[in-house]
């Protein structure tokens, strides 16, 4: 049942600004390892709107290595796996944007969205958005630090498993009608390749 959680956080709303990363891996017995990272955004904008949000100011990236000199420590995480994301239209954007802008390879991988399996498992919740989620499982965590939102989102599929008598995330999302979906990457995609 492994599976990548993972969330990014922008410094403006160009999706190529991204300023925050993390991934968390998960295995059955739950969160096993989590890299994270700040760093500059190209061309070091902030709106006061994002800032706002996730609290990430220039000062705080200025110095720290660029996403080119980070990508090798989450790579290994997208080539070929099934990750999630809350609302991952954004944050597979802000992935194929970022790589894109600095020219480096992107990843292929199958990905599901917690936003719709939240809302297919649990239809009678107020609201879908990744704080208001958590709060209906009892988790606690920090909103908008890509590290807590990363490991919430994975918290979510673990939740959803559990509720559905489910074992494996990837079967989960596909029975379920959830895609997966793909993220094709320059070396191409097949379904035998990866699963």
């Amino acid at each position: 049942m492994e599976f990548i959680a993972f969330d990014f956080e922008t410094a403006t709303q160009s999706p190529a600004s991204a300023c925050s990363l993390a991934v968390v891996r998960f295995t059955e017995d739950g969160a096993q390892e989590t890299v994270a990272h700040l760093f500059p955004p190209p061309e070091m904008k902030f709106d006061d709107d994002n800032i706002r949000i996730h609290q990430i100011r220039p000062a705080d990236v200025a110095d720290l290595p660029t996403l080119p000199a980070i990508w090798e420590d989450f790579a290994p995480y997208f080539d070929g796996t099934f990750c999630v994301a809350h609302n991952a239209k954004f944050d597979t954007e802000v992935l194929r944007a970022s790589l894109s802008y600095y020219g480096l390879t992107l990843p292929s991988f199958q990905y599901g969205d917690t936003v719709t399996l939240a809302r297919r498992v649990w239809p009678d919740l107020p609201a879908y958005a990744l704080n208001r989620v958590g709060d209906f499982l009892g988790l606690t965590f920090h909103h908008h630090r890509a590290d807590e939102d990363a490991l919430i989102c994975g918290e979510i599929v673990r939740h959803a498993l559990q509720e559905i008598g489910h074992t494996d995330a990837f079967a989960m999302f596909r029975e379920l009608g959830l895609g997966p979906h793909a993220f094709l990457g320059e070396a191409g995609w097949s379904q035998d390749a990866l699963f």
